[in-house]
C-alpha cells in the first residue's frame, strides 16, 4: 500500500469510490492536506529557530575582541631584493600576511571571520616575515 503523496490520495479516492461514500473522500483528503501543512509548518519553524539561534550567536560573537586591532608593527627592514620585479611579485603574493604591511578585507572585521584571519596572519608572520 502507499503511503505518500498524490499516489494516497489517488487509493483514499479509488478505496471510497468503491463503496460510494464521498463525506468519507472528503474527511480523507482534509486529513492528508493538514498532514502536509503540519509537517511544512513544523519544518518553517525548525528552520527559523535554527536561523534565529545562528543569528544570535553572530551577534554575541561581535562582542570578542580577537581579530580586530589590525595593528601593523613598524617596518625594521626588507630583504636586498634581486631585482624590482621580485619585490612587486612578492609585495602582491605575500606581504598581506608575510609583512608587517597586511591590507585587511572588509571581513576582517566580522567575527568568526576575523578570528580565522588574525590566526593565519599571525601564524604567516612568525613563519617568513620580510619586514623583519
Amino acid at each position: 500500500m502507499i503511503t505518500h503523496g498524490p499516489e494516497k490520495l489517488a487509493v483514499a479516492v479509488s478505496s471510497t469510490l468503491a463503496c460510494g461514500n464521498l463525506a468519507c473522500l472528503r474527511a480523507r483528503a482534509l486529513r492528508i492536506k493538514r498532514g502536509m501543512h503540519g509537517s511544512v509548518r513544523r519544518l518553517f519553524k525548525a528552520l527559523l529557530w535554527t536561523f534565529g539561534g545562528l543569528a544570535i550567536l553572530f551577534g554575541v560573537a561581535q562582542i570578542i575582541p580577537y581579530g580586530r586591532t589590525h595593528d601593523n608593527p613598524p617596518t625594521i627592514q626588507e630583504p636586498s631584493w634581486d631585482s624590482p620585479r621580485t619585490r612587486e611579485l612578492a609585495v602582491r603574493a605575500c606581504f598581506d600576511c608575510h609583512s608587517n604591511q597586511s591590507r585587511w578585507p572588509w571581513y576582517s572585521n566580522l567575527a568568526p571571520f576575523s578570528w580565522g584571519l588574525m590566526f593565519d596572519v599571525d601564524t604567516a608572520r612568525t613563519v617568513l616575515n620580510f619586514s623583519e
